[in-house]
């Protein structure tokens, strides 16, 4: 588990310079609430950025692990078992460096807001016949994202969303 983490924050670290538009800000992440991410952002991000051709992939600055999709330590068999404590940390660890502030916005909050609402040049859109992966940021994915960026916390017990939009 320790290595997972290392290799998570060594990834981060030294895949912001990949980021387009310029290199993150120094520092460590962002502290965000670790519960709003489990039951409000993850499911966003395994529901609609965890494809294979996508951030499913370990070619991908952001990188995230996802039931039937990239996994790590898990056999075959079990690709469809709930993610890892080992993922999720890992999860939580690239969210959170993607949700730290660049010169030009927020990775996590840009890269896959259209251009036309006020996002960046994101690839995914190329792949996916011209739609963006949050056409607005009215999309309640963009706003489950959106707040935990900007703060929002959840109770220890609260329960993954399933409304990721759609």
């Amino acid at each position: 588990m320790v290595t997972v983490r290392r290799l998570s924050l060594a990834s981060i670290a030294g895949l912001c310079a990949c980021v387009a538009g310029g290199a993150l800000d120094e520092g460590p992440p962002p502290d965000l609430d670790e519960n709003e991410f489990r039951c409000a952002a993850e499911p966003v991000l395994l529901a609609r950025c965890a494809f294979f051709a996508c951030h499913g992939s370990n070619r991908r600055p952001l990188r995230i692990f996802a039931p039937d999709k990239l996994r790590t330590g898990v056999s075959a068999a079990d690709r469809a078992s709930p993610l890892t404590p080992e993922e999720r940390e890992v999860n939580y660890d690239m969210a959170r460096g993607f949700a730290r502030t660049a010169p030009d916005g927020v990775p996590l909050l840009d890269k896959p807001l259209d251009v036309e609402a006020g996002g960046r040049y994101h690839g995914g859109k190329d792949l996916y016949g011209g739609a963006d992966v949050f056409e607005t940021t009215a999309d309640p994915g963009y706003a489950l994202l959106e707040g935990w960026v900007r703060g929002e916390k959840a109770a220890d017990d609260c329960l993954p969303t399933g409304a990721v939009g759609p």
